[in-house]
C-alpha cells in the first residue's frame, strides 16, 4: 500500500487579493444574496468561455490574406521580373481571385479580348505550361501575354492572340530566327481555349 512521504503538503492555488475580498464578502451575505452572486458568476463564466471559443475558432478559420504584386504593364514583368524600381503595386487577393497566383500583369491592348480585356489583370503562377495555355513571355526584351503552341516537328513556337481579328499580333519563332524567348509564367484561366488552326 503506497505510503505518503512525510513532509508532503497539498497546497491550494494562491488567490488574488480581490478573490479573497470577494470570498469574505460572499460569506457575509444571506442565502438570497449568495444565490444572486452564484447566478452572476455562472453567467459570466459561460459568457467568457463562449467568447474565448469564438475568438479561437475565428482565428483558426480565418484564411490568411495573400498579397501579390500587380505589374502596371506587361513589360514590367519581363526578364527583370522581381527587381526593384519596377512599376507595380501590392494587391490583396479576394475570394474570387485565383489563390495560387504569384503575381499579376495588367493587360494592354485588345489582342487577347474578349477573355482578357484591355486594362484587366491576368493572374500568373509558375505551373508547367500545356499546349494551348496562356502565358507571359519575354521576346527579345518585349513582354507579351499570348496563347502558347509548340510545333515539335518543325521546332517552331507560336504565340497566338486570342482575338483573331488581331492575328497581326501573333508571334512566330522559328528555330533559325535567333529570337530570345523567355517564359515568365502561366496565366491562370477557368477554361481552355482552342489553338488556332488545330
Amino acid at each position: 500500500m503506497p505510503q505518503a512521504h512525510s513532509g508532503e503538503k497539498s497546497s491550494a492555488p494562491a488567490l488574488s487579493t480581490e478573490a479573497l475580498r470577494l470570498a469574505k464578502d460572499y460569506e457575509r451575505l444571506d442565502s438570497w444574496g449568495r444565490i444572486q452572486v452564484r447566478s452572476v458568476a455562472d453567467n459570466e463564466l459561460e459568457r467568457s468561455e463562449h467568447d474565448a471559443r469564438f475568438f479561437q475558432e475565428t482565428s483558426i478559420n480565418k484564411p490568411e490574406e495573400k498579397v501579390i504584386n500587380i505589374f502596371a504593364n506587361p513589360a514590367a514583368a519581363g526578364s527583370a521580373l522581381g527587381e526593384t524600381g519596377q512599376d507595380c503595386e501590392p494587391y490583396t487577393l479576394t475570394a474570387d481571385d485565383p489563390q495560387g497566383a504569384e503575381y499579376g500583369v495588367r493587360v494592354q491592348g485588345d489582342s487577347m479580348e474578349p477573355y482578357f480585356p484591355d486594362g484587366s489583370v491576368a493572374f500568373v503562377n509558375h505551373d508547367q505550361m500545356a499546349d494551348g495555355d496562356i502565358g507571359v513571355f519575354c521576346v527579345d526584351g518585349a513582354t507579351v501575354i499570348k496563347q502558347w503552341h509548340y510545333d515539335r516537328m518543325m521546332g517552331t513556337t507560336y504565340l497566338f492572340s486570342l482575338n483573331r481579328d488581331r492575328a497581326d499580333y501573333d508571334v512566330v519563332i522559328m528555330p533559325s530566327s535567333g529570337c530570345n524567348l523567355v517564359w515568365q509564367g502561366r496565366v491562370i484561366t477557368r477554361e481552355h481555349y482552342p489553338v488556332p488552326g488545330l
